[in-house]
């Protein structure tokens, strides 16, 4: 069905807010939109029902925050009455049933105290209820971290193998909350094996038009696009958002003329947006995929860089202490090296080692290695695409296709 979707190279439309739908017609401020999934399936399924009928052929199911951390007790039932009500919706209708993925609300070691391979188990505690109740794919969205990002994508491939669709939230200055830029983030998921990718919430369509062109460079994969009815404005206590349907549908119109293909919409739209914007562009040919600047691409969270470059070597003198190694990088950075190659295998908490590394240094690393555990290790909590130069006798190319990484 992914396929059909995409065929002939049409725009793929998705379906709008379900949040701030659920609090028109009453969810209370605090209250969990997931547990409606349960006490208000005839809500659900008449909002999903109406978005398919405005022109949506994905539908995500009501499980944004659908985890372990929100839902301590009831999650298998919150998640499977979500995506049911999804497909109930659909019926006999040519759509997909989403599970919507949002981000944990923790802040990732070693920004935050929440460990990654936690993070790492609580997605693919999500994927594995979402897939047992027939989710058709994964979509992840409005992550403002790209390593909880990865968290979520290594966790729901490992639960199934359903389609990923995975999408970030930017700031004002065009980055993500931590810092990654839009650059880093579509390579690391490109990498990483998604079917496509994009920025959905934040503020209307001209946030994303800002981004839209660095996005476009960096990757091949179809882009999502889902802005907000605009800014939120708040009036006499409650939220509102201003950008009417006709005016967000031309904004998106500009958005598939950048290059998005997969338009839909976040807070703030309702099925009258995507209703315009089906009128308005369904059917349309999705935007045009570009080279991207180069098929052999290593970095870090921040910093890009395109082979061929100068790749220093890191020599530091004590492998256990982790100081010394930062040190020997971040010599290497003052030199000018464009990246630099770590051998890895003198390394014992390769993990812990890594983690520690970035926060410092941002440049680009080779993992040199003989060892496949430890250069899974290093590629599992590396933030970016790392180059990788193996010289053991194990295929490491499931590893490669699983976390991103690249063969010198």
């Amino acid at each position: 069905m992914i396929a059909v979707l995409f065929e002939h190279g049409k725009t793929v439309m998705i379906d709008g807010g379900l949040g701030t739908m659920l609090h028109a017609c009453g969810l209370a401020q605090g209250e969990r939109p997931e547990h409606w999934n349960l006490s208000h399936p005839d809500v659900l399924l008449a909002i999903h029902r109406a978005y398919l009928d405005a022109g949506a052929q994905v539908i995500s199911a009501n499980t944004f925050g659908a985890n372990r951390l929100n839902f301590p007790g009831d999650l298998s039932e919150v998640i499977s009455a979500g995506v049911s009500n999804a497909k109930e919706a659909i019926g006999s209708n040519e759509a997909l049933v989403a599970l919507d993925v949002g981000p944990t609300g923790k802040l990732l070691e070693p920004l935050g105290d929440f460990p990654f391979e936690d993070a790492i188990a609580l997605f693919r505690e999500v994927g594995e209820l979402g897939a047992a109740a027939g989710a058709d794919l994964f979509f992840i969205e409005t992550m403002t971290d790209l390593q909880e990002l990865r968290a979520a994508i290594i966790g729901l491939k490992e639960a199934a193998g359903l389609p990923i669709f995975a999408s970030f939230s930017i700031e004002a200055s065009g980055r993500l909350l931590t810092g990654s830029p839009v650059a880093a983030a579509a390579v690391a998921l490109e990498g990483l094996g998604v079917a496509a990718l994009g920025i959905n919430c934040g503020a209307g369509p001209e946030r994303i038009a800002q981004a839209l062109p660095e996005l476009r460079a960096a990757t091949s994969l179809p882009i999502i696009a889902q802005p907000n009815a605009g800014l939120p404005v708040v009036r006499d206590g409650h939220t509102s958002f201003d950008l009417s349907p006709e005016g967000f549908a031309q904004g998106q119109q500009e958005l598939l003329r950048m290059g998005a293909s997969i338009l839909g919409g976040c807070c703030g739209t309702t099925p009258a947006h995507i209703q315009a914007l089906a009128e308005r562009v369904g059917g349309c040919a999705g935007g045009a995929a570009t080279c991207r600047m180069g098929n052999e691409m290593i970095f870090g969270s921040r910093d890009v860089a395109v082979l061929p470059i100068e790749i220093a070597q890191a020599n530091p003198g004590n492998w256990s202490n982790w100081d010394c190694i930062l040190d020997a990088i971040l010599d290497q950075a003052d030199a000018g090296a464009q990246a630099v190659r770590l051998n890895i295998d003198g390394i014992g908490n390769i993990s812990g080692a890594i983690a520690y590394i970035q926060q410092e240094a941002w440049l680009p690393l080779c993992f040199a290695s003989a060892n496949a555990a430890k250069l899974e290790a290093a590629l599992r909590v590396y933030t970016g695409k790392a180059l990788v130069e193996f010289t053991g006798d194990k295929n490491i190319q499931p590893l490669l296709s699983k976390y991103g990484g690249e063969l010198a």
